[in-house]
């Protein structure tokens, strides 16, 4: 890598840093609020009300609310540290982050309907709604726009970099 590209670098390291900072509190927080749920730790009001017959359709929501929530920021964690590591190798767009990025939309999209359904740990005779607002619609395109043009930038520095 050249001299004066050193200073992104830092910036990516410090962008990274961060991440991972929230990420980690935010999978402790979420894994704190699962264990409130599910009656483990006793804070707030009320944990879940398992309705019999229907303990299920409660596990299988607040599982999915649970495992995709950390799936999301433990993706972006790994695309963060993938592209700091990549950039230091002198990739700028490396092709393994598109996965991840599609894997990100993914699961915020899975969160976002758990999310939406988490009424259901409270009052088991509601139904599943898929009614997703918005925003969860919007982010969730985004993410996706976003990883489709990151391969095509990829693909772009790579021809580049052969034909020099």
């Amino acid at each position: 890598m050249e001299a004066n590209s050193s200073r992104p670098l830092r910036w990516l390291k410090g962008l990274t840093v961060a991440v991972s900072i929230y990420c980690c509190i935010y999978i402790v927080l979420l894994t704190v609020r699962a264990m409130f749920y599910i009656g483990w730790i006793n804070i707030g009001p009320e944990p879940v009300k398992w309705i019999e017959g229907h303990e299920g359709l409660q596990c299988t929501v607040l599982s999915i609310w649970w495992f995709t929530g950390i799936a999301f920021n433990v993706l972006m964690l790994t695309f963060t540290i993938n592209s700091t590591k990549k950039l230091k190798a002198g990739t700028l767009f490396p092709a393994s982050n598109v996965g991840i990025l599609f894997g990100c939309a993914g699961a915020h999209l899975l969160y976002k309907i758990a999310t939406q359904n988490m009424p259901i740990l409270f009052d088991a005779r509601r139904s599943i709604t898929l009614d997703l607002g918005y925003d969860e619609l919007l982010i969730t395109t985004f993410i996706c726009i976003f990883a489709i043009v990151y391969k095509i930038a990829g693909m772009i520095a790579e021809e580049n970099s052969l034909t020099i």
